[in-house]
């Protein structure tokens, strides 16, 4: 047991204060050793003595508290710290700034869902125009008749899911464009693979071969589309209108009818309810419906 005591008692203290370890010195209680003040610093083989450490000589700056706020004086962040009361204030504080258009407050007002029918903007959306060239212009085919949700299509499954974004295709091909060539060629040139039509996006090899661009199959070229009706030469399919225009109407020949061109059919779909029949509507539909088609 004496041994212990002697032991630890001439070992250094150690602060087991939570503020002086904190603060980066010993307690004001212990006072400096005898042998540190006393002690000659030694010289080192280039004859200078060594330094002693600068916080064992230099006392700690005094800590000066901040300067007091008076009354009239406020901190300048406190002039953004009130959040603006509504959107007309809101719409006028960032009118008022350099670059920044007034805000419409019928986009930011709430809209009763349950009475509003009519929601759609007072100027109409116009969709954003791809910046192409002239030419890429020309073989791509207009939004208005073929349009993709997609800017890019996944080329895996996997891909489409972790994306998240809904894959679709809008199309409209009874659309009337100007200018539209018509192609009466007996033969349609397709991929023999995957049955894609010959398009602007196709690859020439030479004249009598061709490459898909969707699954880079080689097809060979007929004979017949070697002629090109636009400007009645031969050998240069490349300048076919089906590879210098992304949209063409096709009149096709019997030999891609499976049967006969069937009259048209029309479906009509009636609400048939309690309320719908004691409104009248459906015995006046009914009645025109049969004096037509008389």
């Amino acid at each position: 047991g004496d041994t212990s005591s002697s032991s630890t008692g001439s070992a250094s203290p150690v602060p087991n204060s939570y503020d002086s370890l904190e603060g980066g010195s010993y307690p004001d209680s212990m006072p400096p050793s005898n042998d540190m003040t006393n002690q000659v610093a030694p010289y080192d083989h280039y004859g200078y003595p060594n330094m002693q450490p600068a916080y064992q000589q230099v006392p700690a700056p005094p800590l000066t508290p901040p300067p007091l706020l008076t009354s009239t004086e406020q901190p300048e962040y406190q002039q953004y710290s009130q959040p603006f009361p509504n959107l007309t204030q809101l719409s006028a504080a960032l009118g008022g700034l350099s670059g920044v258009p007034e805000l419409e407050l019928e986009a930011l007002s709430p809209v009763n869902l349950m009475q509003e029918t009519s929601l759609l903007p007072p100027r109409p959306l116009e969709a954003p125009e791809p910046n192409l060239s002239a030419d890429l212009k020309k073989v791509n085919c207009n939004p208005h008749t073929f349009r993709s949700t997609l800017s890019s299509i996944p080329q895996t499954q996997a891909l489409l899911n972790k994306a998240r974004l809904p894959l679709g295709l809008l199309l409209h091909p009874f659309r009337d464009l100007q200018q539209l060539p018509v192609i009466t060629s007996n033969t349609i040139v397709r991929c023999r693979s995957c049955r894609t039509y010959i398009n602007p996006f196709v690859t020439f090899l030479d004249q009598r071969r061709w490459k898909c661009n969707l699954c880079y199959r080689v097809n060979d070229v007929p004979d017949e589309f070697m002629y090109n009706p636009v400007t009645r030469s031969y050998g240069e399919p490349h300048k076919r209108p089906e590879v210098q225009n992304a949209t063409v109407e096709f009149i096709a020949s019997s030999d891609y009818m499976l049967r006969p061109p069937q009259p048209a059919a029309y479906l009509f779909v009636l609400d048939v309810s309690h309320n719908a029949v004691e409104s009248g509507y459906l015995k006046y539909f009914c009645e025109s419906l049969l004096d037509n088609m008389d």
